[in-house]
């Protein structure tokens, strides 16, 4: 398996190819999406995914897998109580805060949605004003 380590060095060419393979999945069909509203979603999956389902995970490893494996818990302890794990969480907020801000500046008129399709939201924020 390879580790974010083995290629850090390429995230810039990881990126266009991901845009690239993208592109020619969709289309354009960017064009008449928030974009704004697919990074907050971006955002809040990674939460989800580092900061929930990854530390589930860890948990079931280490009670099932590697029940006796001391160094194991040691180093999830580390990694959780690092400066770098709560370093991420607040990159992370102020990431979706800067959103926000940047989403209250942009006319209504550019803040456009029609290819969102059906958007997962909580209580009446999908609800038009």
């Amino acid at each position: 398996m390879k580790r974010l380590t083995d290629f850090r060095h390429e995230l810039d060419e990881w990126r266009e190819e991901k845009q690239r393979v993208g592109s020619k999945e969709y289309g354009n069909s960017d064009r008449k999406r928030y974009g704004f509203v697919d990074g907050m979603e971006e955002l809040l999956d990674f939460q989800n995914i580092v900061f929930n389902r990854t530390v589930k995970r860890w948990e079931y490893d280490l009670n099932e897998r590697y029940p006796d494996r001391e160094e194991l818990q040691e180093a999830v302890d580390l990694i959780k109580q690092s400066y770098g794990w709560s370093e991420l969480k607040q990159c992370i907020r102020r990431a979706q805060q800067l959103l926000i801000i940047l989403d209250a500046m942009l006319p209504d008129e550019l803040a456009t949605d029609e290819n969102g399709g059906e958007r997962v939201y909580v209580g009446n924020m999908g609800e038009e004003e």
